[in-house]
């Protein structure tokens, strides 16, 4: 495993370097297809195998004017012809929030690699697809009950909550290591606009959950702010770049101090009641008790 971040490096996010890293390997690898598994990471980069071009995703430069960041795992493959190998990386960053090679690389026998891989993927669709399913059936089963004459606030809030679970499970989908990669070839930009969107999504939906199902639970200023908000990051996201609609998140997820406090004040205020009532309930039958000693007990 190797992690290299500018942030730890450098004391900053953005900039650009070549790294480099000397390997040793038992004799029986030598001439085994091996392979190197490089996750999602937070910048360009190209990659050199003793000299000779391995793998790139994105445009190195040493401007952000140049750069062109991309964001997707890869893995590459090379046969060693001895013990000794030079692994080369030119990494640059002007984009993002973090920067530099800090999702950690690995480096091993093809076919493990390989496996390893495929399970995490297959791992996280299935999850996914279990999660969309139970999104899908709720969804359904609330349409069901509406049309059907059920209660109509609960069947609706019961809607709003199974298209929660569809857009959880899509982002789950779309989030590092992006496991849609596997499966679809859509832009790299997109995929990240997709990750973005499906979670301001699932959170707007969520929340109109907890409206529906009472209003002491989500003020109702806050829940107008809060759809205010997303909707705001939502066409951002469509019609902006990567560093302009993800500095937005940055800076709107603040917000979410607000909301949190809200459920926190209702959930004290709930303890407080539910005290109340078993102090009540408490004193009654104390009460009740000694005028039974009182009157009926001899």
């Amino acid at each position: 495993k190797q992690i290299i971040s500018f942030q730890k490096l450098t004391g900053s996010n953005t900039g650009y370097g070549t790294f480099i890293g000397h390997f040793k390997i038992p004799d029986e690898f030598i001439g085994r297809r091996l392979a190197i598994h490089i996750p999602n990471q937070n910048c360009a980069y190209r990659v050199y195998l003793n000299g000779d071009f391995l793998v790139r995703l994105g445009d190195v430069a040493d401007n952000a004017g140049a750069q062109q960041t991309e964001n997707a795992p890869r893995i590459v493959y090379f046969v060693p012809e001895s013990s000794y190998f030079t692994l080369s990386i030119q990494a640059s960053n002007f984009n993002n929030l973090r920067g530099g090679l800090e999702s950690p690389m690995h480096i091993g026998i093809a076919k493990t690699i390989n496996r390893h891989y495929q399970q995490l993927m297959m791992s996280i669709a299935m999850i996914c697809g279990v999660v969309f399913g139970v999104g899908m059936f709720t969804t359904m089963f609330s349409m069901f009950s509406m049309f059907h004459g059920s209660d109509k606030r609960n069947s609706k809030s019961f809607f709003v909550f199974g298209i929660f679970i569809l857009f959880l499970a899509l982002h789950n989908l779309f989030t590092a290591p992006y496991a849609y990669t596997t499966f679809l070839d859509i832009n790299w930009l997109w995929g990240i606009r997709l990750e973005y969107l499906f979670i301001y999504l699932a959170v707007m939906f969520f929340l109109s959950y907890m409206y529906l199902l009472n209003q002491y639970y989500l003020q109702r200023w806050i829940y107008t702010v809060s759809i205010l908000v997303l909707t705001l990051n939502i066409v951002i996201t469509l019609l902006s770049e990567q560093v302009v609609f993800e500095q937005l998140a940055f800076y709107s997820a603040f917000f979410s101090i607000v909301i949190l406090l809200n459920f926190l004040l209702f959930l004290v205020l709930f303890a407080c009641s539910i005290k109340k009532v078993c102090f009540f309930l408490y004193f009654y039958i104390v009460v009740l008790r000694s005028l039974y000693d009182l009157f009926f007990d001899p």
